[in-house]
């Protein structure tokens, strides 16, 4: 009289085939098609890299208008978020001055 046991998806289907070895042959093949999306393709772009740097930046925007919104700035210096990529460390100098440009632009306006 006891609860009825699911149905593993292996044993939805017709075949013989034993739950962990549908599992891990999913399992194989996620990991498989993960590695071919890390790697990069012809034009050099790294798909994974972007996903999660997308994601990285919706979760620190999210973060930013929250203190934003906590904490009001007396002043905001905006940045155009293409200015340069998470991972273009050698455009460091470039984008201090961009940063300095930017800052000295909004004080002369008040």
């Amino acid at each position: 009289m006891g609860s009825p046991q699911p149905k593993l998806d292996s044993q939805l289907d017709s075949t013989n085939e034993s739950p962990t070895v549908g599992i891990g042959a999913k399992i194989k093949s996620f990991i498989e098609d993960t590695k071919s999306r890390a790697s990069p393709d012809s034009s050099g772009d790294w798909k994974m890299f972007n996903i999660a740097d997308q994601t990285f930046d919706a979760m620190q925007g999210a973060i930013a208008r929250q203190k934003l919104a906590a904490y009001p700035p007396d002043r905001t210096i905006m940045l155009a978020r293409d200015a340069c990529g998470t991972l273009e460390f050698d455009r460091a100098d470039e984008m201090i001055a961009l940063g300095y440009e930017t800052a000295s632009r909004s004080f002369q306006g008040s």
